[in-house]
């Protein structure tokens, strides 16, 4: 049975952790985006060959980094142009219905 370090930094949780980030790299301004996409793949590409447990303290950093992303990031390229939002210009117009 694999142990809680080695179960945290499998392939598919490095690798989910990795397209994560890189959503909320391209959510970024156009003038940040191309740094941060390739900031993002200089990292990963740097650290391809890490021992299981100094690859596990790097995950946990990427999780830091998707926790402050979520809430610097925009939420939708849809809402910097009013197409997500009821009753702007380009919006959805109609009945708002609240479900409790």
């Amino acid at each position: 049975m694999a142990t809680p370090s080695a179960a945290s930094t499998s392939r598919p949780v490095v690798l989910s952790t990795y397209r994560t980030l890189l959503r909320y790299a391209r959510r970024q301004p156009e003038s940040q985006q191309a740094k941060s996409l390739s900031e993002l793949r200089d990292t990963y590409r740097s650290n391809l060959g890490l021992p299981p447990e100094d690859a596990s303290s790097l995950v946990a950093e990427a999780g830091k980094r998707i926790a402050f992303l979520r809430i610097s990031t925009p939420k939708s390229r849809w809402n910097e142009v009013g197409l997500g939002i009821p009753g702007e210009e380009g919006g959805q117009a109609g009945t708002t219905r609240w479900v409790y």
